[in-house]
């Protein structure tokens, strides 16, 4: 089988396979092949922490999973030993979720069972864990240009094989175009574009949806493009980071991507814990 626009020696395979890679670089802006890597070094707790109020080990271990710019935590009560907390809220600016930057991150929850107090200073990664939740609120904002800005800043494989990449959100829907060098008898440059819509699954899920290919402005078979795709999906399983949330909207516009649940998270009377630039 040949393509137009491709020499006769470009057989369907090896365009499946940059039709994977192109779709791997796309998921990278959500964040999934952005996840800490396997055995990263391990984080030293500090004497002086072990006199730390729970909450301001809570907030300390919070901090550190998300590394946002800003952040407010709010608790009814301060957390028992055995990792409980009975009502938190907080609200983000500039978390990174799998290394991508998010604008505006807020969650509130009830009945929320941490590990025991005793364990959120280990010297390891990820030192906090949710065991259950009762219910949970959420709302958050991914912008386009912090997505475009993340992926600038990756390297896909050759540096030199991809170039010109980028996102575009619209209230349709988005369209990610990259440049791929593809390097045959002789080397030349592909277009490759994907259109598609974002549709949110079980409350917590970004997926690619009603997805269309183009190379150099050629529609591309579904049957090429589909294995590719559906392997790498969810974009984004927000599941995957601290809270199990149940988000109810997703909206688009030229600027960013707007989720919600079907109640807001409220900030509330209680201790406060905050960081600010």
């Amino acid at each position: 089988m040949e393509i137009r626009g491709f020499p006769g020696d470009f057989k369907p395979k090896g365009f499946k396979n940059t039709l994977f890679l192109f779709t791997a670089c796309f998921v990278l802006f959500f964040g999934l092949l952005g996840e800490v890597q396997a055995g990263a070094s391990e984080v030293p707790s500090s004497d002086a922490s072990l006199n730390l109020p729970a909450g301001e080990l809570l907030f300390q271990a919070l901090l550190k999973q998300f590394s946002p710019e800003e952040m407010t935590m709010i608790l009814d009560e301060e957390p028992r030993e055995d990792g409980r907390v009975r009502h938190i809220y907080m609200d983000l600016t500039g978390p990174r979720l799998g290394g991508v930057r998010i604008e505006k991150l807020a969650v509130e929850a009830w009945d929320v069972q941490f590990n025991p107090v005793v364990e959120w200073n280990r010297p390891v990664e990820d030192p906090l864990e949710v065991k259950e939740v009762l219910h949970t609120y959420a709302e958050g904002i991914i912008t386009e240009k912090d997505l475009n800005d993340d992926l600038l800043q990756k390297k896909f494989g050759n540096d030199n094989d991809w170039r010109d990449l980028y996102l575009d959100f619209t209230p349709q829907g988005l369209h990610a175009q990259g440049k791929y060098r593809v390097k045959l008898l002789f080397t030349f440059d592909m277009l490759i574009e994907i259109y598609g819509v974002l549709g949110l699954r079980k409350g917590q899920e970004i997926w690619l949806e009603n997805y269309r290919f183009q190379v150099n402005k050629v529609n591309v078979p579904e049957s090429l493009t589909r294995a590719a795709v559906e392997e790498l999906q969810p974009l984004l399983d927000l599941g995957r980071y601290m809270f199990p949330l149940k988000l109810q909207t997703l909206e688009m516009d030229n600027e960013k991507v707007l989720l919600r649940s079907s109640i807001l998270p409220q900030p509330f009377e209680g201790v406060r814990y905050e960081k600010r630039e």
